[in-house]
């Protein structure tokens, strides 16, 4: 991911090489708390052994170190260092430890030997004085005489001088003949260093018949204490022989094995999401001198910047559509953040816990990068932040609504077993505290009975839309994981927009959301009769309209703040694998819901940013709500005169479509969140996908549909039962245009579908819709957390089988929890308020008691997501 370099530039290289020592020197001299831990991780090692063992010398302590340590690591140990870190005791040939090295052929799995690298310096390129070495003035003479007196003339040799440095290595044999050691020494060095020879001791003739009779007899040998090694150890397998080693291997060497690697090499599988061993880092925790956390560095990657070509690389086309889509298209202003998008990497990392917050990290990568890489965040699992007050609060007032719902069902059950409810049901008190109670909002949710002023197929809709909407959430959730590029290659199948167009499920709850409103309007100023506008002070009283808006207010908000709150107190304790390595930044919306909150209860929360929201599907509630307040415009337009009113309608559809057409043209939009064009595009996210002006459509069409309907039931519009043909065609169209789905399916039709739909089984997923659409989002943070590390896609069925069903599942049985707590109890309390408030008013005009009909027409019922 650097830039690649230009070897032929002396002075660019030079500049290039001194930059990257400078930087290590200042990385290594920084007293951070986090390169503090981290570089106690690795000298503390010594002090450990130290401690434990029964030298009580480094060198004691070096030999019996060595003595068991395993082939490579006494290889390492072989190497050559200076005698003398004194200046005036410098050497250019650097001896290292030849028995060692000789005494690993043994149990090296290749012949090793004992070699010199014999290299050339050039040090007319290397600017002593910038490290604060002063060589010339320990030299005789001040000056280095084979290079300032032009005795050498740079070529590669072995012969004795200051250019010639010698440095011990313990190398496998095969590489005293690799001519690749060469030029990645002069590219690493930029031409300062060249390799001229690499000299091992022992024959360098080919082998005679003599030396293949003794090597057989050295190979059974070999083989012998192979066999043995084998026999002593219990396991047979390559994994277990890791797993043995890894687990009798220092803390410092476990974090180390825990850093993330990509799941495939293979191209068409490349990923950008690296996955470590998340069991592995949580398992030093016990025995690190410091705290230690499991985390995923978010790295902004700019690939303008980077040559692939130069590396063999061609990703572009193994990518689909030919291109990187949020780069070339120009979708990504290169800003740093936890998004979805094939600009962003995430690597797992097992650091001191201190690292989270190093600022140092960060720029550290960015310098030694060019500005190509950029660290957004380290995220790491556990808690994020200590306990605040309102996690208490929060869970308090669940405490406590817990507790008066059980309370309210154990009174309820004494009272039904000693029949002493006929004495209290007349009092406020009794019906306040029965609205909690359990048994009656369970019996209220699974009742099966018919309401004949219902439309019986809506519930079903509802469950099939909500069904729909989950599966797309959990497609997202999945996507945003370790094979990205997988998701997008499937996006491109055309049967696939049956998961991931899930617009039209959206506009259905939209188009549900402007019948009802309608059809109870309608309800309230005709006559069940068959007159129409047998109430018209009811269309024009400001009373009536103050009720609307304050119902539809207490009917959502109570439940819908309260899980935020609950979704504020507990997100931040649920980061696990999973939460830490998606885009799906949860962090972020928990603090935009503390800074933001007032938003969510004006149900403004659309207007803001898609990354400055709290609770992202919270944008759906918004829309809903303001296109329900400007809903009284058209429905008393309609109400005066149906022209009037279907021509309102019309112009807004009309200018709906308009301004859908300018902005997708003015901002070149694709025509959904998330294809190979564009992944996760925020700009048509913000402008588009959640505003009120292109999603009014379907709710005029749900309002004209109402209207029609409550005409059809009063008598006032005719139509004749149709025949199975008639049935078969309406529904063909209907499955083209989706406009004529509810007058299909309604109960004046006889036919399969209408049955199916309207069957009383749908009424309980019906009415628990709306608190199943409140929490999925939040279940699906937790079944996705279940899991130790990035989600994995496979295909879009096979989340649909094993996310979305579950999800789907666990959300209807939350719902049915947050329902009986916190939904029908409000709901209740605020009948029981209007009822008291009709008695006062009807006693003081001495116009007797309202029937129970007549108050449930004051307040008008009209829930998008529950009947």
């Amino acid at each position: 991911m650097f830039q690649h370099e230009n070897v032929s530039s002396p002075a660019a290289d030079n500049s290039s090489s001194d930059t990257a020592i400078k930087t290590y020197f200042k990385v290594t001299k920084l007293e951070t708390p986090c390169f503090r831990d981290i570089k106690r991780a690795y000298t503390d090692v010594l002090i450990a052994a130290l401690t434990a063992q029964k030298c009580r010398t480094l060198l004691c302590l070096r030999e019996e170190k060595i003595a068991n340590a395993s082939y490579a690591m006494k290889m390492l140990a072989s190497i050559g260092r200076p005698h003398s870190l004194d200046l005036d005791e410098i050497s250019l040939t650097w001896a290292g430890d030849a028995h060692l090295c000789r005494s690993v052929k043994a149990s090296a799995p290749f012949p090793v030997a004992y070699c010199f690298a014999h290299v050339h310096i050039d040090w007319r390129k290397v600017d002593l004085a910038s490290y604060g070495l002063d060589l010339i003035a320990h030299l005789p003479g001040g000056k280095i005489p084979d290079v300032e007196d032009g005795t050498t003339d740079g070529s590669c040799s072995r012969m004795m001088g200051v250019s010639n440095a010698r440095i011990a290595l313990c190398l496998p044999a095969s590489c005293q003949e690799d001519k690749d050691l060469g030029r990645i020494l002069s590219r690493s060095t930029n031409g300062t260093a060249r390799l001229c020879e690499i000299a091992c001791e022992g024959p360098k003739k080919e082998k005679s018949v003599l030396f293949y009779v003794f090597k057989n007899n050295r190979d059974e040998n070999e083989m012998k204490g192979e066999k043995e090694r084998v026999a002593k150890s219990k396991c047979r397998t390559l994994l277990c022989l890791r797993e043995e080693k890894i687990a009798n291997a220092s803390y410092a060497m476990k974090m180390l094995a825990s850093i993330g690697r990509p799941h495939s090499l293979d191209l068409d599988e490349i990923s950008l999401t690296w996955a470590g061993d998340a069991h592995l880092c949580r398992s030093v925790k016990a025995s690190a001198p410091f705290p230690v956390a499991y985390c995923f560095a978010h790295v902004h990657i700019d690939w303008r910047k980077v040559d692939l070509a130069s590396y063999g690389l061609d990703l572009i086309a193994h990518l689909p559509g030919g291109k990187i889509p949020d780069v070339e298209d120009g979708t990504t202003d290169g800003s740093c953040s936890r998004m979805m998008g094939v600009s962003n990497a995430r690597i797992a990392l097992c650091l001191p816990a201190s690292c989270q917050e190093d600022k140092d990290l960060g720029r550290i990568l960015s310098r030694s990068t060019n500005g190509t890489a950029r660290l957004c965040e380290i995220a790491c699992e556990g808690p994020k932040k200590e306990k605040s007050v309102l996690f208490y609060v929060f869970n308090s007032i669940l405490v406590v609504l817990l507790s008066i719902a059980l309370i309210s069902f154990l009174l309820d059950y004494l009272a039904i077993r000693a029949m002493k409810e006929e004495n209290i049901k007349d009092k406020t008190s009794w019906h306040m505290l029965m609205a909690f109670s359990i048994r009656r909002n369970t019996s209220q949710i699974f009742s099966l009975r018919k309401d004949p002023q219902s439309i019986p197929c809506l519930d079903a809709i509802r469950f099939i839309s909500f069904t729909w909407v989950a599966a797309l959430h959990s497609d997202v959730f999945a996507a945003d994981g370790d094979n990205g590029l997988q998701y997008l290659r499937e996006s491109d199948y055309i049967f696939s927009s049956i998961f991931l167009n899930a617009c039209p499920s959206v506009d259905t709850f939209f188009l549900i959301s402007g019948l009802l409103v309608a059809h109870s309007f309608f309800k309230k100023v005709d006559d069940v009769t068959g007159k129409i506008h047998v109430n018209p002070a009811s269309a024009y009283s400001p009373a009536y309209w103050v009720k609307y808006y304050v119902h539809r207010w207490i009917r959502l908000t109570p439940a819908y703040l309260l899980f935020i709150a609950v979704y504020i107190a507990w997100t931040p304790r649920l980061l696990g694998a999973w939460a830490i390595s998606t885009a799906q930044n949860s962090t972020l919306f928990v603090e935009n819901c503390l800074n933001n909150w007032w938003m969510n209860a004006l149900y403004v929360s659309n207007f803001a940013d898609v990354t400055a929201m709290c609770y992202p599907i919270s944008w759906f509630l918004a829309v809903d709500m303001q296109l329900y307040c400007i809903a009284p415009f058209f429905l008393i337009a309609i109400f005066y005169s149906s022209r009037s009113g279907i021509i309102s309608m019309v112009g807004g559809a009309l200018l709906s479509f308009g301004t859908i057409i300018s902005l997708t043209a003015h901002y070149d939009l694709p025509v959904m969140t998330t294809t190979t064009k564009s992944v996760g595009n925020l700009a048509y996210t913000n402008l588009i996908y959640m505003k009120p002006w292109t999603r009014i459509t379907p709710y005029l069409v749900g309002i004209l549909c109402g209207y029609m309907i409550a005409r059809v039931r009063n008598g006032t519009v005719a139509i004749r039962t149709p025949k199975t043909c008639t049935i078969i065609l309406g529904w063909l169209i209907s499955a083209i245009l989706a406009l004529t789905v509810i007058f299909s399916v309604y109960d004046y039709v006889r036919g399969p579908v209408s049955s199916i739909l309207s069957h009383p089984l749908w009424h309980p997923l019906g009415r628990l819709s709306y608190c199943a659409f409140l929490c999925h989002w939040f279940m699906l943070h937790l079944l996705m957390n279940i899991g130790d590390g990035p989600a994995h896609f496979v295909s879009l069925w096979h989340t649909y089988l094993t996310v979305t069903i579950p999800v789907v599942f666990m959300s209807y049985v939350f719902a049915y929890v947050w329902s009986c707590l916190m939904e029908l109890p409000f709901s209740h309390i605020e009948g029981i308020a209007l009822e008291r408030i009709a008695q006062r008013r009807s006693a003081q005009k001495k116009a007797g008691k309202l029937n129970t009909h007549q108050r449930m027409e004051m307040c008008p019922y009209n829930s998008t997501l529950s009947g």
